[in-house]
């Protein structure tokens, strides 16, 4: 393989490293959440912010548009959808930037900073702040990227190689799509915009043996192969090298990855596409095949650079994987406490459904307790009555005695009734006690406490009344004495005059008590049916209660699942970050002699066109939309997910 490939190879290990690792996480939230996406942000350098009073000032440096465009692909590389970050660096510290934009759902997502869009004319209220915003596009992009897979020699679908060994390849395809027409010489040329495409996989070692790329570079630890390539579609066109016989040199239009495979299983691929690399040489008119070379040298220099930033960010994503551990248990417990939550909440629900079918009860018997009281009111006023007639004289002592036997057997029907209400509503008094106080073992609360205090003295007070009526209480005895009287007074009148005066007494006391029992039965009526009220409040509250500790023990769950999946592309992220910096120093030891050895004949030609190739890429700094006025860069980062397969 040429020695240039092994420079790409590092360029690739570049790219990759600094560009696509982020993208990974980004991607899998979108996928996992479509509705709650968190853009990948970045942070402005500090010396764009003043000191003491907080507000940002011009530091000299004008406006500037860093945009992400994320496409996130399935395993046959349709497009699922495009997610576009977009940071205005607000240098100048405007109090309003104008920005220019075709993206729709657009949402700031690092500040509280409103906008105002007229057609494409986005205009933020950016207060002297950088702003970060994201949204979707569905214009065609300026690289379509294809991976397409064979097996023995044949083409197959993602959905047929899994499980399936033999010998595979893995071709990454590129078609650029964004073309300018640009005159050299005075002649039209349309040219492609100049992009370099660096795609990476990690793929299980163990399943893949005689591993190769075609313009990249293979690394293993011996559980996995970082598998990382390097194309630049449509150069060779561009810059004319396709024309030229005697040139040694064909510029990689594709990445091809080939191994024996057992059981194939599919992983994650990112793609990363930049044309900045090219926007940032700079070239003179003087410009001649030396400033070529010293264009690759500082390209070599930033590649030390970026050699560095990939050690920053192994070391970065070792120490994430490390404390994703503490975020799984934290989240474990979450998910844990939760479902006790959920559980309790619905032994609440159900104590509260039978607290309010109790109450009702309650509610219920009062009513029937309080007709028989006033039954028996009525009875003790009859007798008072009676006596008074007996009082008069004696000649109506048959007619009084009658009414006394009526009024007394009266009295013992009404006593009766009164009796048998009062004991079913004791008995509903006392099924409503014990759940309130199986609820307050559950929830203690001061206003149960207090309610549960006052139906244990309505119980008792209900008790000595049940056994005044019932067999051997003194109203009891009275009824049954008043009729032992009556009948005493019909075999003999002389006992009549005797027993009249005590009859009347005890008519009037029983009647005054009867009334005063009548008004506490009226107020035992009033609460119950506010206790009722109440407990049926309180089921649908806690009803609700159920419900919603149900959903967060459901959300919990998700929440474990997600990052326990999250935790294992972290450590797989640090691996391969660890690993594939080791490419970057190829580029540090390899040369473009071979370049310059073949290029002589048609430097002057290869030279314009290497300037017109920097001119448009120079040209292209937005995939959203710019402002005139605004200078910016873009980058591509496509995923493939292999896991859409993989479940099927």
């Amino acid at each position: 393989m040429k020695n240039y490939k092994k420079v790409i190879a590092g360029i690739a290990a570049a790219v990759v490293s600094a560009g696509a690792t982020t993208s990974i996480a980004f991607a899998m939230n979108r996928e996992n959440d479509d509705k709650e996406t968190t853009a990948v942000s970045q942070e402005a350098p500090a010396d764009t912010l003043t000191t003491g009073t907080g507000e940002r000032k011009d530091n000299g440096s004008p406006a500037f548009k860093d945009e992400t465009v994320y496409v996130v692909c399935n395993a046959d590389s349709d497009i699922k959808h495009i997610i576009v970050s977009d940071w205005l660096k607000n240098a100048p510290a405007y109090e309003s930037i104008k920005d220019v934009s075709s993206l729709t759902n657009i949402e700031n997502v690092k500040g509280d900073e409103e906008f105002t869009l007229d057609g494409t004319d986005l205009t933020w209220n950016a207060g002297g702040h950088d702003i970060y915003y994201k949204g979707n596009c569905d214009k065609e992009l300026p690289v379509d990227v294809k991976m397409k897979y064979f097996l023995d020699g044949k083409e197959v679908s993602p959905s047929e190689i899994t499980g399936k060994s033999g010998h595979l390849v893995i071709r990454w395809e590129y078609t650029v799509n964004a073309k300018i027409k640009k005159t050299i010489d005075g002649k039209e040329h349309e040219m492609n915009v100049p992009f370099i495409a660096a795609s990476t996989a990690i793929l299980n070692s163990e399943k893949f043996v005689n591993a190769s790329i075609s313009s990249g570079k293979v690394l293993s630890d011996g559980n996995r192969l970082i598998v990382a390539g390097v194309a630049l579609p449509g150069l060779n066109e561009s810059l004319g090298l396709d024309k030229i016989e005697t040139l040694d040199l064909d510029l990689p239009e594709y990445i091809e990855f080939s191994a024996d495979v057992i059981d194939f299983e599919p992983g994650l691929s990112v793609t990363a596409v930049s044309n900045e690399i090219f926007s940032n040489l700079d070239m003179t008119d003087q410009f001649s095949f030396g400033n070529i070379k010293g264009q690759f040298d500082e390209l070599i220099n930033g590649a030390n650079e970026l050699t560095a930033g990939t050690v920053t960010l192994s070391d970065g994503l070792s120490e994430l994987s490390k404390k994703s551990g503490d975020l799984t248990d934290g989240a474990k417990k979450l998910r844990d406490g939760a479902d006790d939550l959920s559980k309790g909440a619905k032994q609440l629900s159900e104590g509260t459904s039978a607290l309010s079918d109790g109450a009702k009860k309650l509610s219920d018997s009062t009513g029937s307790f309080k007709s028989g009281l006033q039954s028996a009111k009525d009875g003790a006023k009859k007798i008072a009555d009676g006596s008074e007639k007996l009082a008069a004289g004696s000649s109506n002592l048959k007619t009084g005695a009658d009414n006394l036997s009526k009024g007394a057997q009266e009295l013992s029907a009404g006593l009766g009734t009164a009796g048998s209400s009062l004991n079913t509503t004791i008995a509903a008094n006392e099924q409503v006690l014990a759940a309130m106080e199986a609820l307050y073992a559950q929830s203690p609360s001061p206003e149960l406490a207090k309610v549960i205090e006052t139906l244990k003295t309505t119980i008792a007070g209900q008790k000595q009344i049940s056994a005044s009526l019932n067999s051997g209480g003194t109203l009891n005895n009275g009824a049954a004495a008043l009729q032992k009287g009556a009948a005493q007074i019909s075999s003999g009148a002389v006992d009549l005059n005797k027993g009249l005066g005590d009859v009347k007494a005890g008519a009037g006391s029983l009647d005054s008590g009867l009334g005063q029992l009548l008004t506490g039965s009226t107020q035992l009526s009033e609460g119950t049916l506010k206790i009722y009220q109440s407990s049926a409040e309180l089921s649908k509250g806690a009803a609700k209660v159920a419900d919603g500790a149900a959903s967060l023990f459901t959300g919990a769950s998700s929440l474990y699942d997600g990052i326990v999946t999250y935790t294992s592309y972290v450590a797989q992220l640090s691996d391969g970050a660890l690993k594939i910096k080791a490419g970057m120093s190829k580029f540090n030891d390899e040369g473009i002699a071979k370049i310059s050895a073949a290029v002589d004949e048609k430097l002057p030609t290869i030279i314009e066109n290497f300037k017109t190739v920097r001119e448009i890429s120079k040209e292209y700094k937005s995939y959203s939309g710019i402002s005139d006025d605004m200078n910016g860069s873009v980058k591509f980062i496509y995923m493939f997910d292999g896991t859409s397969f993989r479940e099927k």
